[in-house]
């Protein structure tokens, strides 16, 4: 069960907007990027991150959702980027 977000995804924002002003650029990538170092301060990567996943609440705050693909590192282990072949 997921939380009731009222005004949809970053996605459907930015189809019914086209382009965001700079200033709205600037906040939602600052709130995305402090949800991303939250994350990491824990350990976790969210590898699916798109708008789709990114989730609008009543007075346009972004949340985070879809931790399918979502891993928890372990601390002093070397990850290794895979590459799609």
């Amino acid at each position: 069960m997921l939380e009731y977000v009222e005004k949809g995804s970053l996605s459907g924002l930015l189809k019914q907007y086209k382009t965001l002003s700079a200033d709205l650029a600037r906040f939602y990538a600052a709130e995305i990027i402090s949800a991303l170092e939250f994350m990491h301060s824990k350990n976790i990567v969210h590898r699916d991150l798109k708008p789709d996943n990114i989730l609008m609440t009543k007075d346009y705050h972004c949340k985070l959702t879809d931790f399918g693909e979502a891993k928890k590192i372990e601390e002093n282990v070397e990850t290794v980027i895979e590459e799609d072949d």
